[in-house]
């Protein structure tokens, strides 16, 4: 935690680079701590270094004691980097197996699909977050960003699928609300019946 707070700090203050030198330094106890792992993924994609990324990638696969275990994480990290390189086809390989691999924890499954849409593959945000469903599907974040994925993809019945079950898990949030009121204009559809009571209370 302490160290996750210095980086953030090095990155508000704009020292990235700092911040970035205190992760490569991090001892051994804190190597499988995948909020590190993303923390540093997200400086080197505000920093455009697009090869250091994708190296960064490949590493963790090999990383004792750590590869394996975020094998989604780190081919999304190198998925982006050869999207940003203008090397689609690795991009799509990359993307293809980070859908493959085992679902992580959820930082991990929500920062995978995020740097999948930030490569441009909707499809492969979509098909991250579907295998992750059975254990995120309580979560009002997830169905958000499958909504968002959807929305990009572009497919009407996986965002009016993804707006309704966010819908029924928070129906007294306003964007939540708005969300979903925005899916029916774009859908065409009209609400279900488990979530229309409270989206009409919401919107009185």
């Amino acid at each position: 935690a302490q160290a996750r707070l210095l980086v953030e700090t090095l990155g508000r203050i704009d020292m990235p680079q700092e911040g970035l030198d205190v992760l490569k330094a991090r001892p051994p106890a804190l190597m499988r701590d995948t909020s590190l792992w993303i923390l540093q993924g997200k400086i080197l994609e505000t920093m455009g270094h697009w090869d250091e990324l994708a190296s960064l990638g490949m590493s963790l696969r090999s990383m004792p004691g750590v590869g394996g275990t975020m094998d989604e994480l780190s081919y999304s990290m190198e998925a982006l980097a050869k999207s940003k390189q203008l090397r689609p086809d690795m991009a799509q390989l990359a993307a293809k197996r980070a859908s493959d691999a085992q679902p992580g924890d959820t930082a991990a499954v929500l920062q995978a699909s995020a740097w999948m849409l930030d490569a441009g593959m909707a499809q492969a945000s979509i098909d991250i977050l579907k295998k992750a469903e059975k254990n995120l599907k309580g979560s009002v974040l997830y169905w958000g960003r499958r909504m968002m994925a959807a929305s990009q993809a572009p497919d009407a019945d996986e965002m009016l699928q993804a707006s309704e079950q966010a819908m029924a898990l928070a129906p007294g949030n306003r964007a939540v609300a708005n969300n979903y009121a925005a899916t029916l204009e774009l859908t065409g559809r009209k609400p279900a019946a488990a979530v229309k009571l409270p989206f009409e209370n919401v919107t009185q």
